[in-house]
């Protein structure tokens, strides 16, 4: 049976690559032949002097820094992922769609309505015939609350999926408002796989770190995440994401510095996603600002592991210190991992076989 998966595998960033790759892994340990669609919009990314078309310097910076950093991302995407030919824009893949008997959209914030208006509603595959399988694993919306006018917009086309699962609590509140209530919660791909499938990327010793701890940043001008690294800076041994060094890293060694870090502190889901699945103490950060519609998807996770009481919220010294030394019950959280797995078999199977 062939399988076509449609997400976000071509954004610079660690966590987009690397559900990708974790589900395509898991489909085919079941024993599916898997391909994922490669529509990729051309951006800065493709091309080195698009990186300089702003009159904003700091855009220019970080655009001439990823371009870098997605060089070193498209090493593994060659080697991991098993891809179609490559679709630039929505009417690319709408005219010549590969022939699948099954499509999964999902994982990441495939649904998420800043997307809309420049991928044309691809990622709700309104574009299949009404009779052909479609089903949306683990899928995010991105946002806690969806505008009303988009969400009528999609809504004839999240009716016509086989099976929908999303991938936090929000999602299945945003579903029910257009009367879908069958609905089912499932973990990030990511989750689908043990540590051992990641310890196999990381190849090189040389990769490990010598920090303490490591942060991983995502988003500007995040107040608590920021004071929090500058105290952590003053005491201990730190590496960043933010560095200069470690600014155009690749996936593996991204993976290594959750393997040989001691402890984690991240605002970024995948970022608290693969500190548990390396078994490190953490604390995790809400996103502050106008991308604080994101933070569901750490709740979710985090109380699906019993572990809401590692955030953060504001800078706190004595909780942080608290919080390095709390250690976390890792048997409790391998034996709920098993069960998030258990699940998402049976979704994926039954939703695919039937």
């Amino acid at each position: 049976m062939k399988i076509g998966i449609l997400t976000f595998h071509w954004g610079t960033n660690y966590g987009g690559v690397l559900q990708a790759y974790a589900l395509q892994t898991y489909l085919e340990l079941l024993g599916y032949e898997v391909r994922i669609i490669n529509y990729a919009p051309r951006s800065f990314r493709d091309n080195f002097w698009r990186c300089f078309i702003t009159k904003n310097p700091i855009v220019a910076y970080n655009n001439f820094m990823d371009f870098f950093k997605e060089r070193a991302i498209a090493k593994f995407r060659k080697q991991h992922l098993k891809i179609t030919e490559r679709y630039f824009t929505p009417e690319d893949l709408m005219a010549n769609t590969p022939n699948c008997d099954v499509y999964i959209v999902g994982s990441d914030q495939v649904w998420n309505p800043y997307g809309l208006a420049s991928n044309q509603k691809i990622y709700f595959l309104p574009f299949l015939a009404q009779k052909t399988k479609k089903i949306s694993y683990a899928a995010s919306f991105g946002v806690s609350s969806y505008p009303n006018h988009l969400l009528i917009e999609i809504a004839p086309s999240l009716k016509q999926f086989h099976r929908i699962s999303v991938r936090e609590n929000s999602g299945l509140s945003i579903l029910s408002t257009i009367g879908i209530e069958d609905a089912l919660l499932m973990p990030d791909p990511t989750l689908l796989l043990n540590v051992d499938s990641y310890l196999k990327l990381i190849k090189k010793q040389s990769y490990g770190t010598q920090s303490k701890y490591f942060f991983y940043i995502l988003q500007d001008n995040q107040i608590t995440i920021n004071k929090t690294y500058k105290y952590c800076k003053r005491k201990y041994t730190v590496s960043s994401n933010l560095s200069l060094k470690n600014r155009t890293n690749g996936i593996e060694k991204w993976l290594s510095y959750f393997k040989y870090s001691d402890f984690i502190v991240t605002n970024s889901f995948h970022g608290v996603v693969f500190s548990i699945i390396f078994k490190k103490n953490f604390i995790a950060i809400p996103i502050s600002g106008k991308h604080e519609g994101m933070n569901d998807r750490i709740y979710t996770l985090l109380d699906t592991f019993k572990l809401r009481g590692r955030i953060i919220d504001e800078f706190d010294a004595e909780k942080f210190e608290e919080l390095i030394n709390k250690q976390i019950d890792w048997t409790s959280c391998l034996e709920k991992q098993k069960h998030l797995q258990d699940n998402a078999y049976n979704f994926l199977v039954e939703s695919i076989n039937n």
